[in-house]
């Protein structure tokens, strides 16, 4: 109920990504070019703010966030959205895609035994991409069963009794566009999916007789449901949600977004992760000019390997003159809610022992509006009498109830580089 002539506000921020949906209560806006969305008409209240976008995931899930006689600003999401190869999820489209001129993008997607029908298809394209599909491997220009061809970029390629085993689709650039993506299969009539945030791993999530467990990023997607209204219902041991349920109704489509929150009896909720895998880091100077960070798939001074993943972040003091300090720092925060008793920031750092009196060191930093940084911890010094990575723990629980942004500065000693690795802040 809208009253005529009441005071209404807005919430806005980052939502880490474009084309992201973000949802609060019956109103939503879609995150532009520039990753921003505002969320306009709301009247004073509390708020569950949540994101939303296919085939990334959010961190954090949602947000609660509370109005009262201002409009909310600076409520920042960092989404991953990975540029690889993507999984497809049956009847789940797959947004904000884009493949470069004369360059490959490409889709994979499970199909059962018993399926009747397979479509794969790009739409709402802002160039000519042709498609191509393949059983078992990859298409190529000259290895597909089926390309049509055409000349607008929405294009369409189906198989009838299609074999069961991976079916993939290629996108290729013919000229540069963006695209969304589905793929979409049948089992002995057309079926549905319902997917989104479980707000926890390895949770069970039920519609009807259908169910699907979470993975590792919180995400589940329950497939080959019918048309008709279902209750969703995520349960795991030690944890409750919120909502408790959801009711979906599924009519022509399948039924994306359906997110909760959940909170596990006391046991430790991650905030913000990231293993430098990707962008989402940005690069200032502090002290000289001549350093810099990178993120890299190894180390040469000394020689070392990612503690995970493919990638680490380094620092080169080998090379940098001593007393030379550069800034790495997220652009986007996250917020760390009030209700937490105590919030750590982990982070793994590579220590060797070459260079036992130059002490290249790393300065662990936050900031709550992304242009004032604080110190928190010690820093910490690269050399060490055994090699290998060890794992740094700082206190963050100053930061409750705030938006917290991270920062790494390294200090050159001249010495060997620094590396640091899968950064992580948990709340308890």
């Amino acid at each position: 109920m809208t009253v005529a002539g009441a005071a209404t506000f807005s919430i806005s921020g980052s939502a880490g990504t474009s084309g992201a949906t973000v949802t609060a209560g019956s109103f939503s806006a879609t995150s532009d070019a520039s990753s921003n969305y505002t969320l306009a008409g709301l009247a004073a209240g509390t708020y569950t703010v949540t994101p939303a976008k296919s085939g990334c995931t959010f961190s954090p899930a949602s947000q609660s966030v509370t109005i009262g006689t201002a409009n909310v600003t600076g409520k920042n999401f960092t989404a991953s959205c990975p540029t690889g190869d993507v999984a497809l999820t049956s009847g789940v489209a797959v947004t904000g895609q884009s493949v470069a001129a004369s360059a490959w993008k490409y889709y994979s997607i499970a199909v059962p035994s018993g399926a009747t029908n397979l479509t794969l298809a790009t739409t709402s394209a802002t160039g000519d991409v042709d498609i191509y599909t393949q059983s078992g491997a990859k298409p190529t220009s000259s290895s597909y069963v089926c390309r049509p061809y055409g000349s607008t970029g929405n294009e369409s390629c189906s198989a009838t009794n299609p074999a069961a085993g991976t079916w993939w689709l290629g996108v290729y650039g013919y000229a540069a566009g963006s695209f969304t993506v589905t793929g979409t299969y049948t089992l002995g009539g057309t079926t549905y999916s319902i997917s989104g945030s479980a707000g926890t791993a390895s949770a069970t999530v039920t519609a009807g007789t259908k169910s699907a467990t979470s993975d590792a990023s919180n995400n589940y997607a329950i497939t080959g449901l019918a048309a008709g209204t279902y209750t969703v219902t995520p349960t795991k041991s030690g944890c409750t949600f919120s909502p408790a349920s959801a009711s979906v109704t599924i009519t022509t489509a399948s039924v994306t977004g359906k997110n909760f929150t959940a909170t596990c009896g006391g046991g430790a909720v991650t905030l913000f992760t990231d293993g430098f895998e990707s962008a989402g880091w940005s690069f200032a100077n502090v002290s000289g000019t001549t350093g810099y960070w990178t993120l890299a798939a190894s180390g040469t001074h000394p020689s070392a390997s990612p503690h995970g993943g493919t990638k680490l972040a380094a620092f080169n003091s080998y090379t940098a003159a001593a007393g030379v300090q550069k800034r790495m720092y997220r652009t986007a925060g996250f917020s760390v809610a009030s209700s937490y008793s105590t919030v750590s920031l982990k982070f793994w750092m590579y220590h060797d022992t070459g260079y036992s009196t130059n002490a290249d060191q790393v300065q662990a930093q936050v900031s709550t509006n992304g242009t004032t940084w604080t110190n928190v911890g010690s820093a910490i010094s690269r050399y060490s009498a055994t090699a290998g990575w060890t794992q740094a723990t700082i206190d963050l629980s100053a930061y409750k109830g705030q938006t917290v942004y991270l920062a790494f500065v390294g200090i050159s000693a001249y010495g060997n580089d620094v590396y640091l690795d899968d950064v992580t802040v948990t709340g308890q």
